[in-house]
């Protein structure tokens, strides 16, 4: 799993952005975090509750992580906000 150099948070995730890293990051339990990552083409984005990475078959894929939202809310609004920015600029 890597981190984007410009991650992204969703509002609430960024009041918890130091906490939300540090537990993600040694792949503690963190409960309430989604993460959004890069997807294979024709999608845009795939969304993981944090706590999927604690599988060991996450272990071993190469993720790209673009955003970090905490709660569904959080995370569907930092979703519309990349994806609107993405498909603005394919136009």
């Amino acid at each position: 799993m890597r981190f984007a150099e410009e991650l992204r948070f969703g509002a609430h995730a960024k009041k918890h952005r130091r906490y939300l890293l540090e537990n993600i990051e040694k792949g503690r339990f963190q409960p309430g975090a989604f993460l959004i990552a890069e997807a294979e083409p024709p999608r845009l984005f795939e969304i993981y509750p944090s706590y999927w990475l604690l599988e060991p078959h996450f272990k071993e894929r190469d993720l790209l992580i673009l955003g970090i939202g905490y709660g569904r809310p959080d995370t569907f609004r930092l979703l519309q906000k990349m994806v609107e920015e993405r498909l603005s600029r394919e136009e």
